[in-house]
């Protein structure tokens, strides 16, 4: 949520067996869960992320596709997929054989695949790591 605020970046919220108001007001299950971390010393840091996020417009599985976490998922996917399409992947010359990792990574992310596909990425000041698997 810290990069949505100081960059260009996006959050897209999943709400997988939780609904949104539950983690905006940190109530039922997902409350207590979140009690048992008050005393960690990042606890109220991720309590008002996850209220800025519960805020965002996502996906909550109960309420999409019958519930059906196959089609869900596939659905996140497609959308995603899209709004990635439209992005602009220009990239700073100076980075030699960034242009073919970029590729890559996009075309890991296309659709139609039938096995599952998790990339996390993380942005750090001296460039960026990718990790497929």
């Amino acid at each position: 949520m810290e990069c949505r605020k100081t960059s260009e970046h996006t959050a897209y919220p999943v709400f997988y067996d939780v609904e949104p108001t539950e983690v905006r007001k940190q109530s039922g299950e997902f409350g207590k869960a979140f009690a048992k971390q008050e005393k960690e010393e990042a606890a109220e840091k991720w309590r008002d992320a996850l209220k800025e996020a519960s805020a965002l417009a996502g996906w909550e599985l109960k309420n999409t596709l019958d519930g059906h976490e196959a089609k869900f998922i596939q659905e996140i996917v497609q959308e995603i997929s899209l709004r990635l399409r439209s992005i602009n992947y220009s990239f700073d010359p100076k980075l030699v054989g960034i242009g073919a990792r970029i590729r890559d990574v996009v075309s890991s992310l296309e659709t139609g695949i039938d096995d599952v596909r998790m990339i996390g990425i993380l942005e750090a000041n001296a460039g960026c790591f990718i990790n497929l698997t």
